[in-house]
């Protein structure tokens, strides 16, 4: 059977996986036995997509599949027509920041800048989006108004009155309604540098109200105070350019446990007004995803199950279904055996550009899998990345040398890559042209 890929998809899953990282396109084509899951997501997605909203934690230990369920997520997320926002919680990027240093304060801020800068869509599916989804909708806007034969004073009083909802409904609407109008102006006039301000006030870059107003003549910056709302008010306008709605994705929530407790305490209460304004209907057209393990969530001093009321809307009412899906959790098994070789070979049917493995292939795969693990023991389950990348070496090995892969297999080196070095780091981010790289 021959499935469709495009050799381009082929070439960068193959990339991203020789390098051990989680492909960030084409990932539907290797995932494994995560039926349930997806239907919980694709729920989710419509739920968004037709004005509601979501909140879900999708909880697995290392070597689960998080950042691929996630991953893919985001993939299925574009395929609808949503915008996506993603970061990765760490030290410096927390939903709250805390007292003390200037990076303890800045550390809300920190994450929406990185979210904003993660901006992606079908049509923008590298980053930085934003500027992209103003300039068509902006496109689409003078199309109209030119073939009415409308002035360019007319053209921005017409702009202002389709963005006064915005302005009714958030505490940003009314700046940000006055921001869009200043860049309207500047593009019809050729201001490339006030275009660009604009574009730097809406990710929050502006540090003080003085350089604000001598660049744009407004009044309000983004601030940890307020970054929420301009979250909900971009879901809202990227609705009026034609999309359906915004997906936050944040993974790391590790990250959350090595941060002080009124620290700590801030951010789970931040969570836990995201978790309410979703299930209370009080936000349309947005959903966030946390990956967490399951220390996140359950550690009692420190984790998510820590804050009461969280604890209370997030954990399921019944323990005995607790790796059930429908609640908040979306809990991830951990892989097994079979799950592994499904994956092997699903990578060679990307490597065969759609063909699935032949027979020859599926022993040379079983013989591939019980070497690997015999080499690296239980570790595979927890990490597979070492896995992989050894496999595709191997494709390519036995495709450069015309060795058979069941003889290139018997014939390899094992040889453990350091993924926490300063070359392997580099190499990623030149891959995936990203600061935010992914490993399994």
């Amino acid at each position: 059977m021959t499935k469709r890929i495009s050799s381009a998809d082929r070439d960068f899953i193959l990339r991203s996986l020789r390098a051990g990282l989680v492909p960030k396109r084409g990932i539907s084509h290797i995932l494994v036995d995560r039926d349930m899951e997806l239907r919980e997501a694709k729920y989710d997605i419509d739920m968004i997509a037709n004005g509601g909203s979501a909140f879900r934690i999708v909880v697995g230990r290392y070597g689960s599949g998080k950042t691929f369920f996630l991953t893919l997520l985001k993939e299925l997320a574009h395929k609808n027509k949503l915008v996506v926002m993603s970061a990765d919680l760490s030290r410096d990027r927390a939903l709250a920041g805390g007292q003390g240093t200037t990076v303890e304060q800045n550390k809300a801020m920190a994450l929406y800048r990185q979210l904003v800068t993660n901006c992606t869509c079908k049509s923008f599916s590298t980053g930085d989006a934003l500027k992209g989804i103003i300039e068509r909708w902006l496109t689409d806007r003078l199309e109209q108004l030119e073939s009415a034969n409308i002035n360019l004073s007319s053209m921005i009083e017409e702009i202002k009155a389709s963005l006064a909802p915005l302005k009714e409904e958030y505490v940003m609407g009314y700046t940000f309604r006055d921001a869009i109008c200043i860049y309207v102006r500047s593009h019809i006039q050729g201001d490339e540098t006030a275009c660009e301000n604009v574009i730097k006030w809406l990710r929050g870059e502006y540090n003080t109200l003085t350089e604000l107003k001598r660049d744009l003549r407004l009044d309000r910056l983004i601030k940890e105070d307020n970054y929420y709302d301009m979250l909900k008010l971009l879901a809202r306008f990227f609705s009026m350019a034609g999309y359906k709605g915004l997906l936050i994705i944040l993974d790391e929530t590790v990250a959350l446990l090595n941060l002080s407790k009124p620290t700590r305490d801030k951010n789970y209460e931040k969570m836990l007004l995201f978790c309410n304004e979703c299930h209370q209907g009080d936000v349309e057209g947005i959903g966030f995803y946390f990956g967490a393990t399951p220390e996140v969530i359950e550690d009692e001093y420190k984790g998510v199950f820590s804050h009461r009321a969280l604890k209370m809307r997030l954990q399921p009412q019944n323990r005995l279904i607790s790796h059930s899906t429908g609640g908040p959790l979306i809990q991830l098994s951990k892989l097994t055996k079979e799950h592994l070789l499904a994956l092997l070979m699903n990578i060679a049917c990307v490597f065969n550009s759609g063909r699935d493995p032949n027979d020859e292939e599926r022993r040379a795969i079983h013989i591939f899998y019980e070497r690997i693990a015999k080499y690296f023991g239980d570790e595979i389950f927890e990490q597979p990345r070492e896995l992989v990348r050894a496999f595709v070496e191997a494709l390519h090995a036995s495709k450069e040398s015309n060795i058979p892969l069941e003889e290139t297999i018997k014939d390899m080196t094992l040889a453990p890559l350091d993924y926490d070095s300063e070359e392997a780091r580099i190499y990623a981010k030149k891959l995936h042209h990203s600061e935010d790289v992914e490993l399994f």
